[in-house]
């Protein structure tokens, strides 16, 4: 299909990132501390992504794609 998991897992990670980045400061933490913390997060979060993402690609998606395909070929609609 034409979903393209990569860019999503980036989008999640950054905003991940940013978010707890956020919540480290405002919970008073040290600069290089909050850092650290949100960098392993963002790349926790990318993998994360890329893993259910790929879950939901080949359980639900693919299978959906096949019907639809099946459908029409024998000239039916979905």
């Amino acid at each position: 299909m034409g979903i393209d998991l990569k860019r999503i897992a980036i989008l999640i990670a950054i905003t991940g990132f940013f978010v707890l980045a956020g919540v480290g400061c405002a919970s008073g933490v040290p600069p290089f501390v909050c850092a650290m913390r949100s960098l392993v997060g963002a790349v926790i979060l990318f993998v994360s992504a890329r893993i259910a993402g790929g879950i939901v690609q080949g359980w639900v998606l693919d299978p959906l794609a096949q019907k639809k395909k099946r459908f029409k070929s024998k000239g039916m609609s979905l």
